[in-house]
């Protein structure tokens, strides 16, 4: 999903997008299924955006994600476009782009993966996210907390990008 946050006093405000692992728009009060209560994903659906003609390029969560995060088709990924593939650094991401031209990013969840991603020089990738919190131990994540919790450290004037992955549909086999 895709929401536009609204800024207090004026400021770039930003983009707060939610990605989930195996879920359908028919799990999901925002695209019209009531057999399914999701309040805070409704509240965000009625205050931003709904990707309400959205398709997945294949069957695979990380080839979804690289497709999302390069703007590339899986069939022009190499290696980006198996499942817990091998992430060529050639292809740059536009969360990458963005922290070039200071946009504040940060990530929940799961980002781009499973699989390895590295940059140019050998260290694994960070996708231009200055943080990403990961659920711990014995701790399940706070989406909500760790969302303020990057907000407070914005500057009011500083445009801003923000990756929540769940994973929550995922299913234990």
């Amino acid at each position: 999903g895709l929401r536009a946050a609204r800024p207090a006093a004026g400021g770039p405000g930003g983009v707060l997008f939610i990605i989930a692992d195996d879920a359908s728009c028919h799990l999901r009060e925002a695209y019209g299924c009531p057999g399914v209560t999701t309040p805070r994903i409704d509240s965000l659906a009625r205050e931003g955006g709904v990707f309400a003609n959205a398709y997945v390029p294949t069957s695979k969560c990380a080839p979804c994600r690289a497709a999302i995060l390069t703007g590339r088709n899986p069939w022009q990924l190499g290696a980006a476009a198996n499942h817990i593939p091998f992430f060529p650094p050639r292809f740059r991401s536009f969360t990458e782009v963005l922290a070039d031209r200071g946009v504040a990013l940060a990530a929940a969840g799961k980002g781009w993966g499973p699989g390895v991603a590295r940059d140019g020089a050998g260290a694994d990738r960070t996708w231009g996210f200055a943080a990403v919190a990961r659920p711990e131990k014995g701790r399940p994540l706070d989406p909500p907390a760790e969302f303020r919790r990057f907000l407070a450290g914005v500057q009011a004037d500083r445009p801003f990008f923000y990756w929540f992955g769940s994973d929550h549909p995922n299913r234990p086999y």
